[in-house]
């Protein structure tokens, strides 16, 4: 009889091992997906940030087709101004 009581309380502490040991991998599968979703927004946020840079570059190549477009007019005005003088 004390052997059967014995063992049952062996097996209920083992039910509670059990029972904490899911809770915990419960609580790490959750730290898991916390940590995937971190690293979503992260992977997000570079990508923004990339898109920037890419926009940033963009604005970079108008800015310097505006300037060649401006020494082309420059160009283009001296050249008639040349022209003037000897017609």
């Amino acid at each position: 009889m004390k052997i059967c009581i014995a063992l049952a309380f062996l097996n209920s502490t083992n039910t509670e091992n059990d029972s904490a040991s899911i809770k915990n991998g419960l609580a790490s599968t959750e730290n898991d997906s916390a940590g995937i979703k971190k690293g979503l927004t992260s992977t997000e946020n570079n990508q923004a940030s990339i898109k920037n840079s890419s926009s940033s570059t963009k604005n970079e190549l108008s800015s310097i087709e505006n300037e060649l477009a401006s020494v082309g007019n420059g160009l283009a005005s001296m050249i008639i101004h040349f022209l003037s003088m000897f017609l």
